[in-house]
């Protein structure tokens, strides 16, 4: 009689590789799925707190980089979320 299943919400993985995780050809990677649904966590962040401070995209496009609510919006995504945020910086030369 086969023991039962320790994990038996989560779908079966056709191979393993030597180290016990999903082969590529399995399908069982699911790092695609995972970094779209950080950008939709991200982008309901952003839009609850725009709608929390009252704003449209054109408020929040024209606020400082510094002001205080874009601060503590950008705080709140770093806490709760895995995304990287890419700063337009100017070239030192």
């Amino acid at each position: 009689m086969a023991a039962p299943s320790l994990f038996p919400l989560l779908p079966p993985v056709a191979s393993l590789n030597s180290y016990g995780l999903p082969d590529a050809e399995s399908g069982a990677d699911y790092g695609a799925e995972r970094q779209e649904t950080a950008v939709q966590k991200a982008k309901r962040i952003v839009k609850e707190e725009v709608e929390r401070l009252g704003w449209g995209e054109d408020e929040l496009r024209a606020r400082r980089k510094g002001h205080q609510a874009k601060v503590m919006l950008a705080r709140r995504l770093l806490q709760e979320t895995t995304m990287k945020f890419e700063v337009d910086r100017p070239a030192l030369t």
